[in-house]
């Protein structure tokens, strides 16, 4: 019922269930007929939910927190053992958590780590996670804010691309003559970015994924946007116009119940110590 509610239709719910369409509205239905209640109503694309199913959905996630916290209750659990979950985007989880996490999976050698990348925001209080760094602030009364961080992004070029054809002399120069690889997200983050884009004379890529946009940005296909200490962490890239830059601000956040259990406290100390760098 969550899933359904999140993504308003029986057909995505299934897809991020790993089940077939038929067998997830099937199953609404039958829950509907036991409860004597209608939970979704059709419309165009897809369902909304009732009054009822949202009630109903509030308990749903207390009670998969409450699983959650049962099945990981032990004392190796509380202490520096077992799975911390983590929820980050592509970008932030492959050029700073890779590089930076060696140190704390050698301190805590039992900890195992799961990884989710994704733009989206997690539901905190199903406990879908225990740790997220996100884009926009979260406002669910489960959350809580450790930290607050502003990440700075420069434009940067391969060495093979600057060896080719130069670097733009300035912000007109790149728009008209040089060759750019965009993000989506940029465009919907920042304003004056995609004021600048619609300028641009040629776009070569467009990418929903900051590891791809690094690819193609290293092998010389055209000019990037990317964090300022990923693009200098990578040996094959240079910055150019050091004087544009852009800001985007993000948040360390955790579950108001985990944040003090000793491995997710060892974690979250880690990462605010990685975006104090940033």
């Amino acid at each position: 019922m969550s899933e359904t509610i999140a993504t308003c239709g029986y057909t995505k719910a299934a897809a991020n269930l790993g089940m077939q369409q038929p067998n997830v509205s099937a199953a609404m239905h039958e829950f509907e007929e036991k409860l004597k209640v209608k939970l979704f109503s059709n419309v165009p694309h897809g369902v909304v939910p009732t009054e009822a199913a949202l009630e109903l959905n509030k308990y749903a996630l207390q009670l998969k927190a409450m699983l959650h916290t049962v099945q990981n209750y032990s004392l190796s659990a509380h202490q520096y053992s077992g799975t911390i979950r983590l929820w980050m985007t592509d970008g932030f989880g492959s050029f700073c958590l890779a590089r930076q996490m060696t140190e704390f999976c050698k301190q805590f050698p039992d900890v195992r780590l799961e990884i989710t990348c994704s733009n989206d925001t997690p539901n905190i209080l199903s406990r879908e996670t225990d740790i997220a760094i996100v884009y926009k602030e979260p406002l669910c009364s489960e959350s809580v804010v450790i930290s607050k961080h502003n990440v700075v992004f420069g434009l940067f070029a391969s060495s093979e691309y600057v060896a080719q054809h130069g670097t733009p002399q300035n912000m007109e120069d790149l728009l008209e003559n040089h060759y750019i690889c965009d993000r989506k997200e940029y465009n919907t983050e920042w304003a004056v970015w995609d004021k600048l884009l619609k300028k641009a004379k040629k776009t070569v890529a467009h990418s929903n994924s900051t590891n791809i946009l690094t690819q193609l940005t290293k092998l010389g296909l055209g000019i990037s946007l990317h964090p300022i200490n990923s693009g200098n962490a990578e040996k094959d890239m240079v910055q150019v116009l050091p004087e544009f830059t852009l800001e985007h601000p993000y948040w360390l956040v955790s579950h108001i119940d985990a944040k003090d259990t000793p491995k997710i406290r060892a974690m979250l100390n880690k990462l605010k110590e990685i975006m104090n760098k940033l």
